[in-house]
């Protein structure tokens, strides 16, 4: 059974070969790929059915859907694709990069506690695409010694809720569980997530027990202006 399904809610053409890029040179390769493409007149479709990307995308087992022409019910469609088909789910937004041990240690994280989710830090960058700096990180955090930290409810709450600050990220770098994401939508596949600038992950922890998260450089980060999701290690929400 394929362990993750990759959802990309397609706009911005000119970001998606640094994204196939890195979902090829994926450590971890038991993921699947959906592509809902919201580019006006389909331009995206055109440029992966004419090989733009190359082996980019025919080496990918990807699937690319039209999409809604709408950003909220572009995630809704993709997460109706999805549908709970596999254990795992990661939204990877079109400008946002993922580095090669993302999914391993994403993958390993669920396997060696549950969780509903588990986050990475993020790296953002200028428009030359290069890592420059992170966001800043709450105490509890940068004192850990370890690589994996499961903040409590209040600390996540404290540290998000409290400070008006989403030192969390974006979706790009966290992988949900089937049950976290369907906890999160309720019984219905119709709403997406919440983006976690818009909802601090602390409201994940009032029906999960903890939250790991994983301060290393190993996973996701998204490119152009102040847009690098970066991941060191991964933090996840357990339930």
């Amino acid at each position: 059974m394929t362990q993750i399904t990759t959802l990309i809610p397609a706009y911005k053409k000119e970001y998606l070969g640094d994204l196939f890029l890195a979902l090829r040179r994926q450590s971890f390769k038991d993921f699947k790929v959906i592509v809902s493409d919201d580019s006006p007149g389909g331009v995206i479709t055109d440029m992966i059915r004419n090989r733009h990307w190359g082996n980019l995308t025919s080496e990918l087992n990807i699937t690319v859907v039209r999409g809604p022409q709408n950003a909220r019910r572009n995630h809704e469609q993709l997460l109706d694709l999805w549908g709970g088909q596999t254990p795992l789910v990661h939204f990877n937004l079109d400008d946002d990069i993922i580095y090669p041990e993302f999914y391993r240690t994403h993958v390993a994280a669920h396997m060696a506690a549950p969780c509903c989710a588990t986050v990475s830090q993020r790296w953002l960058s200028h428009d030359d695409g290069v890592p420059a700096w992170t966001l800043s990180l709450p105490d509890f955090v940068l004192e850990s010694n370890g690589h994996v930290l499961q903040p409590t409810t209040e600390e996540l709450f404290n540290s998000t809720v409290g400070t008006c600050q989403n030192w969390l990220g974006e979706l790009s770098n966290m992988v949900l569980s089937a049950e976290g994401a369907h906890g999160e939508m309720g019984t219905s596949a119709r709403k997406p997530p919440s983006a976690p600038s818009a909802r601090p992950r602390s409201a994940w922890c009032t029906t999960s027990a903890m939250t790991p998260w994983w301060p290393a450089t190993l996973t996701s980060w998204t490119t152009r202006l102040a847009r690098w999701t970066s991941c060191t290690s991964p933090f996840g929400i357990s339930g």
